[in-house]
This record gives structure tokens, C-alpha cells and sequence, in this order.
């Protein structure tokens, strides 16, 4: 929480009536019930964002094979017995790498991104 948030709870409670008092330690668990669903608000999100990413990159892959099927692209045939030479598989496993870098890079930001988010 900001200091604005933390200003405006104070006001709230100082304008409560006198006449009522409220258990103690109310304000001690109703901030932490507030922080608790904050916590468990952040751990939706992540898991939601985490199944975006990876329903997006299940569509993508998809997208990419009805594109190789669509232009008849003939890939070579691998199979267990059969040694593969580095320059067949060379451009697969660039594809792969610059993937795998863009996922992290992607992954990286977002965290770093949430960070600053939440602590301004």
C-alpha cells in the first residue's frame, strides 16, 4: 500500500464516532485481511497470466505448423536410429534458442515491471 492509501484509512478512522468503540486490535486485522487479499489477488494474476502465455504459445505453434503444412514445406525426417547432421537441424534449433530467449526476456520484464508497479 502507497502512502495515499495509508492517509485516507486514517481519515476513515478518525471519523468514526467516539460512541462506538471497536474491538481492539480492529484495525490490525482488517489491514491484514486487506493485505491478505492483496497477496492472493497477485497470485491469481500470476497464474492467469502464466496460462495466457502459454495458451498464446500453444496458438502460435499451431499457427506456425498449419503454415508449414499450407505451403508444403518438407521438413526432414528424423528418427531415433538415424543420426541427424548439424546443418539440418542447425535452423530448428536457432528457432528454439531465439524462443526460449524471448519467453525469458518477456518473463523478465513483466517481474520487473510488476515490481515497480507495486512498489510505487
Amino acid at each position: 500500500m502507497n502512502r495515499n492509501d495509508d492517509d485516507l484509512l486514517k481519515k476513515i478512522f478518525e471519523n468514526l464516532p467516539k460512541e462506538e468503540s471497536l474491538p481492539s486490535g480492529f484495525r490490525i486485522s482488517t489491514m491484514e485481511r486487506v493485505r491478505l487479499e492483496h497477496i492472493r489477488m497477485q497470485k491469481r494474476n500470476a497464474r492467469l497470466q502464466l496460462l495466457v502465455q502459454i495458451a498464446s504459445a500453444l496458438v502460435i505453434g499451431g499457427l506456425a505448423a498449419a503454415a508449414l503444412v499450407y505451403l508444403r514445406v518438407s521438413l526432414p525426417k528424423f528418427t531415433l536410429l538415424t543420426s541427424f547432421t548439424s546443418s539440418s537441424a542447425s535452423p530448428f534449433l536457432m528457432l528454439g534458442a531465439i524462443a526460449s530467449v524471448l519467453i525469458l526476456l518477456d518473463y523478465l520484464f513483466r517481474q520487473a515491471y510488476s515490481h515497480r508497479k507495486y512498489q510505487t
